[in-house]
């Protein structure tokens, strides 16, 4: 049976491609509001979710991990 979230996107960013592959499976079941509070478990590793409605949620490290200075 499938999943209903309310997430048509994710993309994870981490250091290990490993974690990031395995949770962005997680996090689109999970949603982006429970995905953002389960990947903000992680100092390394941050979300970036688009949702059904076309909303950017992000997690809480996701500028300091993707900026590019």
């Amino acid at each position: 049976m499938p999943v209903v979230t309310d997430t048509v996107s994710v993309t994870v960013v981490s250091p290990s491609s490993t974690r990031a592959d395995a949770l962005s499976t997680v996090l689109f079941i999970a949603g982006s509001e429970e995905g953002a509070r389960l990947v903000d478990t992680y100092d390394d590793t941050a979300a970036y979710f688009i949702t059904t409605s076309g909303e950017i949620r992000t997690s809480s490290r996701w500028d300091e991990l993707t900026s590019a200075s």
